[in-house]
């Protein structure tokens, strides 16, 4: 049945993206442990990102290869306009200095102890 297998085709498509999203996420955390004691994981519409507690996300976007996309808390969606959120389109590969400079634009210093970020690291759902 041809329909089953075009079916089968987009779910395994759809599977290998999440699952490209995920390893993109895991390894910056990998690069840049700094981040594991600040952020939640969250899930997004884009998948599972990390969340600094209602100061931003980092959150995977596009496809193959996933990009990671550092964008500013926003209370009201409505208010804001959804392009001005987006801080940097994507920080997997910024030194550490380039990404402690970019999460500073969200209130995130890295440098500075900070007790109040990422107390839970169960995912939302």
């Amino acid at each position: 049945m041809p329909s089953t297998d075009v079916a089968l085709q987009k779910k395994l498509a759809a599977l290998k993206r999440h699952i490209e999203r995920i390893e993109a996420v895991a390894d910056f955390l990998a690069r840049n442990p700094k981040i594991a004691e600040r952020t939640t994981l969250r899930r997004m519409s884009t998948g599972t990102g990390l969340y600094f507690e209602e100061k931003g996300y980092i959150r995977p976007v596009a496809t193959a290869p996933a990009c990671l996309q550092l964008e500013k808390h926003i209370e009201d969606w409505d208010d804001e306009d959804s392009g001005s959120r987006i801080i940097c389109g994507d920080v997997r590969h910024f030194s550490p200095e380039q990404l402690n400079d970019a999460l500073k634009r969200i209130g995130v210093d890295l440098d500075k102890p900070d007790d109040d970020e990422g107390q839970d690291d169960d995912e939302s759902a």
